[in-house]
């Protein structure tokens, strides 16, 4: 397993037993249960928990950095692997019975590991759209081998759980790049599940706005799997005004809703949107400026529109040769219940759909978002062909 960075790197961390809830070398683990004492805690020491022996592989191979593992007499050799990462990147790792470690945490940790690493500082949002529209031009290029090759070696240093974000999963990477944006999205475990789904399907950062929970709060972690500790994120400010300033840096944003009202009117099904998109990156990326799709047709109704003509935002859209081979995306997600708001929504350019069986209202708002992604990074144009029947079986028909 890869070495981490730790609080004395290049020299050996050491073990240590601890038998005392009380030794003030295990503050940092204390009353984890404990919402409020925790943000303080947390917030005064710039520090978060990952719990579970999933998540604590995923920080081992992520770029943050590790203070300290606590594990039970048991875990200590179950888990041994984490143990020697950890120490070997000079970080301690304190090992107390059940009982000590039950009585330091506040509850019976039946995982048996956790650990504690260093918050990083607030991430610049708009270094992150950036960095996402950079990579827009070279979305294509990026299902070749060596992106796939890349993607492989990722998903096997981060525990294969996922697969990575390229071959070794059976996927290819995605075609065009996306942002998640949320709004009021403050259920830890939705959090955390939006974030293992953006990391499957290769979003390239999540947008909070500023009511929205702390992704790196112990409960999102663990149910992200460790997997919001490699997706980029950062608050973005102020709300919603900064929505149209995402669609003046060029992107064009998509709100997510099951019921919008029929008087916003820019409103379709997120598979069809996606094939719309789909339609105009070609176009932009591959047509002669004022050309037509190929085929002669022109870009589906909702699509961004051809060279020369307005952009959703109102402002001129480049000329397909000056344009990116990829828009880049940003996918707006509200919280559980009460959805988006009305501003938000009106600050979107498309509002995205995704249909279901009558008699049911919605879905998730983390399995909602993991349909958008799906669709609209190309996940679902670019998925393998299926299985081939056994020699012998023909098609029945």
């Amino acid at each position: 397993m890869p070495a981490v960075r730790g609080p004395a790197a290049g020299q050996r961390g050491p073990l240590v037993v601890v038998d005392d809830p009380a030794d003030d070398r295990l503050a940092d683990y204390r009353q984890l249960t404990d919402r409020a004492l925790r943000r303080r805690h947390e917030e005064a020491e710039a520090v978060f928990v990952v719990e579970g022996k999933v998540a604590v592989r995923q920080l081992v191979v992520s770029p943050h950095v590790i203070g300290s593992l606590l594990v039970d007499d048991h875990q200590v050799t179950a888990a041994a692997e984490l143990v020697e990462a950890v120490r070997s990147a000079g970080a301690p790792v304190y090992v107390g019975s059940r009982a000590v470690v039950a009585a330091t945490v506040g509850f019976a940790l039946h995982r048996g590991v956790v650990a504690v690493a260093r918050r990083p500082p607030p991430a610049d949002p708009w270094q992150l759209v950036h960095g996402a529209a950079g990579a827009a031009g070279a979305a294509g290029a990026a299902a070749g081998d060596g992106a796939a090759g890349a993607g492989a070696e990722a998903g096997a240093a981060a525990g294969g759980e996922l697969g990575g974000r390229g071959a070794a999963g059976g996927a290819s990477p995605p075609r065009r790049p996306v942002l998640a944006v949320l709004e009021g999205v403050n259920d830890h475990e939705n959090l955390g599940a939006l974030f293992r789904n953006a990391a499957g399907f290769g979003v390239a950062g999540v947008l909070l706005d500023p009511t929205c929970a702390d992704p790196l709060y112990r409960r999102s972690v663990r149910v992200s799997g460790g997997h919001v500790l490699h997706v980029p994120f950062a608050r973005l400010r102020p709300w919603p005004d900064a929505l149209g300033e995402l669609r003046r840096a060029g992107l064009t944003v998509v709100a997510l809703a099951p019921h919008p009202p029929a008087a916003l009117g820019r409103v379709m099904p997120v598979a069809e949107l996606a094939a719309a998109l789909g339609a105009v990156d070609e176009v932009r990326g591959q047509a002669p400026a004022g050309s037509e799709a190929p085929g002669g047709s022109e870009a589906p109704a909702g699509s961004e529109a051809p060279a020369g003509s307005e952009a959703p935002g109102g402002s001129e859209a480049p000329a397909a040769s000056e344009a990116p081979a990829a828009s880049t995306v940003a996918v707006l997600v509200g919280a559980e219940g009460r959805g988006l708001s009305p501003e938000a929504l009106q600050a979107a350019d498309v509002v995205a759909t995704i249909p279901m069986a009558a008699g049911v209202d919605s879905l998730n708002l983390a399995t909602a978002a993991a349909i958008a992604f799906y669709e609209l990074t190309g996940t679902a144009k670019a998925r393998p062909p299926g299985p081939r029947p056994p020699a012998g079986c023909a098609p029945q028909g």
